[in-house]
This record gives C-alpha cells, structure tokens and sequence, in this order.
C-alpha cells in the first residue's frame, strides 16, 4: 500500500486535505466528500458532486446526433449520461 499524504487533525477536530488527494479525487473548495465503510471495515472517501449542466451535456452529445421524430426512452437517457460519467470520472 503506498502512502499518498498525511494530514493532521486540529484542536478544533478539522482536517485540512492535502492537495495531492484534493487533485486525485478532483474536488474543489466547496466541494462535499462521502465517508463509506465498505465490508472490509476500511474507510472509503468519495467526492459527492452533483454534475453539472456541462456534464449532462457532453453525455448527450457523446450518444450522437438525435434522429429526427424518434423518441427516445428515459431510461436510455439515464445509460447514456451514467456512461459517459462512468467514462469520464473512471467509476463503476
């Protein structure tokens, strides 16, 4: 197991993250992070970003061009945006 970075925490039980990990998990002041334990009993941190409208738009561009009159189904919606964001954000 390979140590990324050390953090301290503060007389008033804060931690400041290093960024090093900030960069890895590719979050930013403001940002809101997830703390999991998984079945193992180790702590799992995640970012819990919400997409953008950047996002949703990139994965409806990345499905290709519409076909004019053909509906397309909400659930097709959801696969192709969860793609793209499994794609760009390398998750499950």
């Amino acid at each position: 197991m390979e140590i990324l970075a050390r953090s301290r925490l503060t007389s008033k039980e804060q931690l400041s993250l290093p960024a090093a990990i900030r960069r890895l998990l590719g979050i930013h002041a403001g940002d809101e992070l997830v703390w999991l334990k998984d079945a193992e009993g180790r702590l799992v941190v995640e970012s819990a970003r919400t997409h953008t409208l950047a996002d949703i738009r990139a994965a409806v561009l990345a499905a290709g061009a519409p076909v004019p009159g053909a509906a397309v189904s909400v659930a097709a919606m959801k696969e192709g945006i969860a793609s793209h964001l499994r794609a760009k954000h390398g998750r499950r």
